[in-house]
């Protein structure tokens, strides 16, 4: 087990050839390394009577190696209040990071999204023995009922459901949403490259184990290509939703409508596949996309058939995987959240956007923050490895620190790089503050 490493903030380090203090980019940062693979990560939400305390939960994943079990972990990572300002490399001690539980996965785990503190839903394949054949499906798991399982079990655990449905499904489309009913709409796409596929799901949490889950809806569309991901909105009880394809179309869907399909952007990354889509828990008509141009575009659905903005990595050939919203504001200085979003890449990236420096006359085609995820403390010398790739990204879901981002990163088959971090106070703050605040820091370190 190695131990924890910290860097003063204050010490001035190198960077593009320059010194620079760490303070500049980052409150917190915290870094694990595990030597499987993982393709997920997400927050998981505290239950209605659960102390907010230093240890907040999350969900990840071990992919099998050679014989090994393919596992969803539900882990914790102490952030102590004390500890921020500091640099922690890695983060492998036990009083800092511990499984609460492991599952044994039917094969390796794509996607997971928890419904609430005890549910939730994974997208993953599936081998039938017999066939020699894998076909990618959707469980549902209540932790309760799940038993805690040794890293050298392979016996699958038993889910409390599967989703089915009558197509194949992407690699890594799944979402899901929440609403105060206590119901969960899931959902997920794929299909052909001719004939893309939808399905989408509502889950009682309170019976979910009495019946096996059928899907409410499967939409087959020959006008629209292979789905790579979706998001609901949160309005009208999870009724609607958007959907990114191989092609680069946006499709608006409304589940209300016999003919589904309510609005569309034929080409909107003018030709490249729309990797990633997500609207805007603060603005009901937003919604961002990523590209396999590298260019992530917010659109208003009002006004769909041209991108309100559209910003370019700072890396050329650059896929974005991933595309998500700040979820939570938290004191009223703080900026909007549907001014703030965040991408992750294929070039070992993570980049921040702050809208608000669109109408500034500031450069409004670079990212706020851009971080490269490495396996040690040089990754913040080198601004990024371009060797990783930055599989998913999560924003916080903590009142208390909604700036707070957890990432996983890795280079199949070389084990995964777990981050957790938090900008800095003078990154959050407005383009004129931020500037004041980065010119008195150079000031100080000179």
């Amino acid at each position: 087990m190695a131990s924890n490493h910290s860097i003063n903030f204050g010490e001035p380090v190198t960077y593009n050839g320059k010194a620079e203090s760490l303070a500049l980019k980052y409150r917190r940062f915290v870094c694990r390394v595990t030597k499987r693979d993982s393709f997920t990560f997400r927050w998981k939400p505290l239950g209605e009577d659960a102390q907010l305390t230093s240890w907040r939960p999350f969900l990840c994943s071990e992919v099998a190696v050679d014989d090994e079990a393919n596992f969803l972990l539900s882990c914790e990572v102490n952030l102590p209040e004390e500890s921020a300002n500091e640099v922690h490399e890695p983060l492998d001690a036990a009083s800092s990071w511990r499984i609460k539980k492991r599952i044994v996965h039917p094969g390796e785990v794509n996607r997971t999204r928890p419904l609430n503190h005890r549910i939730t839903v994974s997208l993953g394949d599936k081998k039938d023995e017999l066939e020699d054949v894998s076909s990618r499906c959707i469980y549902l798991w209540n932790w309760d009922n799940q038993p805690n399982r040794q890293p050298g079990e392979r016996s699958l655990s038993l889910p409390d459901a599967e989703l089915k449905t009558q197509c194949e499904l992407g690699e890594f489309c799944l979402n899901a949403l929440t609403l105060d009913s206590g119901v969960s709409v899931v959902g997920s796409g794929g299909g052909k490259e001719e004939e893309g596929h939808v399905a989408i799901w509502r889950i009682n949490h309170g019976n979910m184990t009495s019946s096996k889950p059928k899907s409410e809806r499967d939409f087959f569309r020959k006008n629209i290509s292979k789905v790579e991901d979706l998001s609901f909105f949160s309005r009208n009880e999870g009724q609607e939703f958007v959907t990114v394809s191989t092609n680069g179309e946006l499709t608006y869907w409304d589940m209300r409508d016999n003919q589904a399909i309510s609005g569309m952007v034929e080409k909107s990354h003018d030709g490249a596949d729309a990797n990633c889509v997500d609207s805007c828990p603060g603005n009901e008509f937003f919604v961002a996309t990523g590209g396999a141009d590298g260019v992530v575009k917010v659109w208003d659905q009002r006004r769909s058939a041209i991108a309100l903005h559209a910003f370019a990595v700072p890396q050329n050939n650059e896929q974005i995987y991933g595309v998500q919203w700040q979820k939570l504001r938290g004191s009223s200085a703080d900026a909007d959240p549907s001014s703030i979003l965040a991408t992750n890449s294929d070039s070992g990236t993570v980049v921040i956007w702050d809208l608000r420096k669109a109408t500034a006359k500031s450069r409004v085609d670079v990212g706020l923050v851009s971080s490269g995820i490495g396996c040690n403390h040089a990754m913040l010398r080198h601004y990024g490895l371009a060797d990783l790739k930055v599989w998913e990204l999560d924003w916080s879901v903590y009142g208390d620190n909604p700036w707070l981002v957890g990432n996983v990163a890795g280079r199949t088959p070389k084990g995964s790089f777990f981050r957790i971090w938090e900008p800095s106070v003078g990154i959050r703050c407005s383009p004129m503050q931020q500037r004041n605040a980065i010119d008195k820091q150079l000031l100080m370190n000179e």
